[in-house]
């Protein structure tokens, strides 16, 4: 049980820390790599904000990664609920084994 714990704890922090990734590097990016005005000749036609009130425009592509980004956020945020009750469940055996070691 405890290998299958430590797995679970294992995959939800690393889902967390890529969402977290992925989210900055989207905010970041697009704040200094996309057009501040709309280009129709480019494809750059969706309004965005980003990054602290950025307006950027772009693609009908890069609008749909931001937009999955940000609604991926109640999964995160399950998963680090569901992290925190899994620590919280299983302190007290984690302190037993402790001091069963010492």
């Amino acid at each position: 049980m405890l290998t299958f714990r430590r797995i679970i704890t294992t995959l939800l922090c690393l889902f967390l820390v890529f969402w977290i990734g992925v989210n900055i590097v989207l905010e970041i990016h697009y704040s200094s790599h996309l057009p501040r005005i709309s280009e129709a000749s480019t494809g750059h036609v969706y309004e965005m904000t980003v990054n602290h009130g950025f307006v950027v425009y772009g693609t009908n592509q890069e609008l749909r990664y931001l937009m999955a980004a940000r609604k991926s956020f109640p999964i995160a945020f399950a998963c680090f609920v569901f992290l925190f009750i899994l620590k919280l469940t299983f302190r007290d055996t984690d302190e037993k084994r402790e001091k069963k070691l010492q």
